[in-house]
């Protein structure tokens, strides 16, 4: 069955707030120090989730194989206007893990963090990011995004990236082999790991990027931008990029 939740908030449970196998909407809702010890300590979804205007903070998931800090989804899921603050998840997906179909549109992520995705895991499955704000997340791989798997679609567009760090993907880890993998339009600055300052691209990932803007990034051995090959880079702009090895924009590996 349907249901719509607005303006409540949910603080300090300890275990998913919201488990969704059908379809919810949530409007102008908070969810604040909600602690799981297994997956999504906001929400599990494998329904049909839509969230509005939501604000999550301080959400965890404590399992050692954790996939979510505040969301992890299954199934379909729309999100516009959301705000995650200070999210984490002990292995992946700081604030949102999915292996379904996501949309992510005009949200901000900052201070997330995990072992793998910093703000965000996607496995497989449809991911689409437009207008997004990833700001001071962290993570050992892929600080702002993680994607890995096949048989999927991800998109970035409108997207910036600020202040991020990790040892590997200073903002993006990518290991798919995607139907489709494309950034467009984005902003890179100031972001930082020990390899590939802004972008990890596995030997085995496809990536286009187009129109988009690296600015001051940082590694400290190779690909102060880009560490990896199999890419298309069309009317994009590096300026100010620094490695400590190879490559100060990019270290072509493939």
């Amino acid at each position: 069955d349907y249901v719509t939740l607005k303006n409540i908030v949910f603080l300090n449970a300890n275990k998913s707030a919201i488990v969704n196998e059908s379809d919810v909407k949530v409007i102008d809702c908070s969810f604040k120090n909600n602690i799981s010890n297994h997956n999504g300590s906001a929400i599990q979804n494998s329904g049909n989730l839509t969230a509005v205007n939501c604000y999550f903070e301080n959400n965890s998931s404590t399992w050692k194989y954790a996939d979510g800090g505040a969301i992890n989804n299954e199934g379909s899921a729309f999100l516009k206007g959301c705000l995650f603050i200070s999210n984490h998840s002990q292995y992946s997906g700081g604030a949102i893990y999915t292996s379904g179909e996501m949309h992510l549109n005009c949200c901000v992520f900052k201070q997330n963090n995990s072992q793998i995705g910093g703000a965000i895991r996607s496995y497989g499955g449809r991911t689409h990011l437009t207008d997004c704000l990833f700001e001071d997340n962290s993570a050992s791989t892929g600080a702002g995004l993680y994607i890995y798997g096949s048989d999927g679609q991800f998109s970035l567009t409108f997207s910036r990236f600020l202040s991020n760090v990790s040892k590997i993907g200073g903002c993006i880890y990518m290991n798919t082999d995607h139907e489709m993998a494309e950034i467009s339009e984005c902003s890179f600055k100031d972001n930082s790991a020990v390899r590939g300052g802004v972008i990890f691209n596995n030997d085995d990932s496809s990536l286009t990027i187009e129109k988009s803007t690296f600015e001051s990034n940082r590694a400290d051995n190779e690909g102060g931008v880009i560490y990896g090959g199999r890419l298309n880079v069309i009317s994009s702009r590096f300026c100010e990029n620094i490695s400590g090895g190879y490559g100060n924009a990019l270290y072509n590996t493939h």
